[in-house]
């Protein structure tokens, strides 16, 4: 994993930040959602997924699809592989499954460290409490998303990154990337053009390529998948009690020991923009950080 990416000094002051990121979760029906993923610099892709890829080859499994990997039910289409993978290990299943992907979560941090020559990755995203979100406490917020945790953890995860960077004086060109679920897609499509093209427009104007693409060529939408399965599940496990299968230390990799991470947006901090909602149009624009961000929990 050590090596360095030298860049052309002429291009240093010229580039797009890319957010690549994945939901995990249902609005309708799961108790917490997360939308999550990473953001970096066009010219640490290649570096990045190049070595993520020879990883995959290297071990000979199929991309990560972290759902898959924890179903217990056989599942058609991408999982029908990581069944077989299971059901082959037998009493092995869980140790090798956890060797493996803490090889990619390694991955993931020694991409989130800065070094020499190499745009790190940062860990970015919304993990919200669809439960409370959509069970008429906030009424507000969620009718103004139409009851869609979902949707509102993506905008508020674009809205209030690119404002802060904007506050600092930044003027970050960027460019969005979704994985292409046949179900999602069209829905994702529509909720970031209504940020292009909504009222503010410094924001809008930034947002220059939105791309939809399929994770198994694209690691960095697997990488995402990772956060935004191991933010929800955390918070889960955090708020029921319970002990996760996903080890501790994946998500700790994946957030590159918590240096950045998901917020969470639990009862207390939907209540507190709720409140700016309720001051009336234009008081809260999900973007303002006027709220304190607070992580996930220490677990």
């Amino acid at each position: 994993m050590d090596w360095e990416y030298d860049l052309p000094e002429p291009w240093l002051g010229d580039y797009v930040i890319y957010f690549y990121c994945d939901e995990s979760g249902s609005a309708g029906n799961s108790d917490w959602v997360a939308v999550a993923g990473y953001r970096l610099s066009h010219f640490g892709i290649h570096p990045f997924s190049a070595q993520w890829s020879a990883f995959l080859r290297a071990h000979e499994i199929p991309p990560i699809h972290m759902r898959e990997i924890f179903s217990r039910n056989p599942l058609p289409k991408k999982s029908s592989i990581w069944a077989g993978i299971r059901k082959s290990k037998a009493a092995d299943w869980e140790q090798w499954r956890d060797q493996e992907l803490d090889c990619f979560a390694s991955w993931v941090k020694g991409s989130s460290e800065t070094r020499s020559g190499i745009w790190p990755l940062v860990a970015m995203g919304c993990v919200v409490n669809a439960d409370y979100f959509r069970g008429g406490l906030c009424k507000k917020i969620a009718k103004r998303f139409n009851e869609d945790a979902v949707r509102f953890a993506l905008q508020r995860t674009i809205l209030h990154w690119m404002t802060m960077r904007i506050s600092q004086g930044e003027d970050p060109e960027v460019g969005i990337v979704l994985d292409d679920n046949h179900e999602e897609s069209l829905r994702f499509h529509k909720w970031v053009n209504e940020i292009k093209y909504g009222r503010d427009q410094a924001i809008g104007r930034n947002i220059k390529s939105l791309c939809f693409v399929d994770d198994i060529g694209y690691p960095l939408v697997q990488a995402a998948d990772m956060l935004a399965y191991a933010s929800r599940d955390r918070q889960q496990c955090f708020n029921d009690g319970i002990t996760s299968e996903l080890q501790p230390s994946i998500y700790e990799k994946l957030t590159n020991n918590r240096a950045s991470e998901p917020e969470v947006l639990g009862p207390i901090e939907l209540d507190a923009l709720e409140a700016l909602e309720a001051g009336g149009p234009g008081s809260d624009d999900l973007s303002k950080p006027q709220m304190r961000v607070r992580p996930g929990p220490r677990i």
